[in-house]
C-alpha cells in the first residue's frame, strides 16, 4: 500500500492538511504531515525527510508539497529510495532545492525584492508579512 507523506507551505501547518488526511485514512492509507521548524531550507527538508523515513515502511511514498512545500520536497526527497512520487501542490521548486550546500532562504531575507524580505516573526514564533512593505 502506498503511504503519503503531505508537506506543508509558509504561514501553514500540518493542520491544514486535515481534511485531506481524514479522506485518505478512511481509504485505509497512511498519511503523514510533519511540522516544518521555519528555521531554513535545510532544517525544514530534514522534518520531511524524517516524515518520509517514517512513511517509507509502509510502502511506495508519494511526497505531497503545498507552495514552499514544493522546496522542501524538493531536496527532502532526493535521492530517497522509498520515494515514488513527487507532487507539486501550487508549488515552489528552486533548482538549489536539490543540492546539498547552501540555504537560499538567508539570501531571500536580505533582497529587497524578496517576499521574505518583508516577512517578520515574533518572539513566540508567529509570522507576518509586514503592513508597511
Amino acid at each position: 500500500m502506498t503511504a503519503i507523506v503531505l508537506v506543508h507551505g509558509a504561514f501553514l501547518g500540518p493542520w491544514c492538511w486535515r481534511p485531506v488526511r481524514e479522506a485518505l485514512e478512511a481509504r485505509g492509507i497512511l498519511t503523514v504531515a510533519p511540522e516544518l521548524p521555519f528555521t531554513g531550507l535545510v532544517d525544514d527538508a530534514s522534518a520531511a525527510r524524517q516524515a518520509i523515513d517514517r512513511a517509507a515502511g509502509h510502502g511506495p511514498v508519494v511526497v505531497c508539497g503545498h507552495s514552499y512545500g514544493g522546496r522542501v520536497i524538493s531536496r527532502a526527497a532526493s535521492a530517497h529510495p522509498a520515494v515514488g512520487h513527487l507532487v507539486y501542490l501550487a508549488a515552489v521548486q528552486n533548482e538549489d532545492s536539490f543540492y546539498a550546500g547552501g540555504d537560499r532562504a538567508l539570501e531571500a531575507a536580505s533582497d529587497p525584492a524578496s517576499l521574505m524580505s518583508v516577512v517578520r516573526t515574533d518572539a513566540q514564533g508567529w509570522s507576518t508579512v509586514d503592513p508597511d512593505a
